[in-house]
């Protein structure tokens, strides 16, 4: 079975729905059989709980993100099954593929846990540079390894021996997962937004926490989007992004459109 074959059993038949206000997106709902949604439920309260995932027994949600109002849990080299599947080839390719973007097998990821009460988020498009290890391996995905090379601007370990490849980010997926049933009023949508300028709260659409679902886009200088506070329950997800060429963003936007790292 390839492993294109082998994603699509994990994934539900109902259609995804392609959105062009105010950018182009993707919704979907029952992403995934309810047999892998209950898995990774059931894997991320584990960690979020303060226990120890066996395939992933490092695994620690942290306050790792200066500016968010929230905790997160970064892909490594040492992520198991289940959230191995967001840093697999086959779901590298499916993203790729949706939105024509030229996927260098470059994956980052983390698992996010907003508390509720946690304050708005501020409109971004996540059109950010991204630093991985070229250690010279023929590793099918290549995820950030923080102890050879800093994600956020390409220093490395004089010890490690290896090459910075500068890339950017080039699709986000949100999958919502671990929700409580949603409602409106409770918060904790991502907010789409038409300008950078945009109050958090007057957004063009609204995207719900609803479990099993996610939201997709290519990151372009026109993917603004945002957290908005969440006053009753808790919100959590699992972030992950596709890199592309930097060669590739200079030519269609130039150099001024990638959002470094502050």
């Amino acid at each position: 079975m390839s492993g294109r074959e082998a994603m699509a059993q994990l994934l539900d038949r109902r259609p995804w729905v392609l959105c062009n206000d105010p950018f182009p997106h993707i919704r979907a709902e029952s992403v995934f059989t309810s047999a892998i949604h209950h898995e990774l439920e059931a894997a991320f309260d584990t960690i979020l709980s303060g226990g120890q995932l066996a395939s992933w027994p490092e695994a620690r949600f942290t306050r790792n993100m200066p500016g968010y109002d929230a905790s997160a849990v970064d892909f490594d080299i040492r992520v198991g099954w289940p959230f191995s599947l967001f840093v697999s080839r086959p779901w590298h390719d499916l993203f790729a593929g949706l939105f024509a973007v030229d996927g260098i097998r470059c994956v980052s990821g983390s698992l996010h846990h907003h508390a509720a009460g946690s304050r708005d988020g501020f409109v971004h498009n996540d059109l950010n540079p991204g630093w991985f290890a070229a250690t010279g391996g023929g590793e099918d995905v290549v995820i950030p390894r923080g102890d050879l090379c800093n994600y956020r601007n390409g220093t490395t370990s004089v010890a490690a021996n290896v090459t910075a490849r500068e890339t950017v980010r080039g699709v986000a997926i949100i999958y919502y997962l671990n929700n409580p049933e949603w409602c409106s009023g409770d918060g904790g949508e991502t907010g789409l937004y038409r300008a950078a300028r945009d109050a958090i709260a007057h957004c063009v659409a609204a995207v719900p926490p609803l479990n099993n679902s996610l939201l997709a886009f290519e990151c372009s200088p026109n993917s603004l989007h945002a957290f908005r506070k969440n006053s009753r329950h808790a919100r959590n997800c699992v972030c992950v992004w596709i890199h592309r060429r930097k060669e590739t963003v200079l030519a269609r936007w130039g150099s001024s459109a990638i959002v470094p790292w502050q």
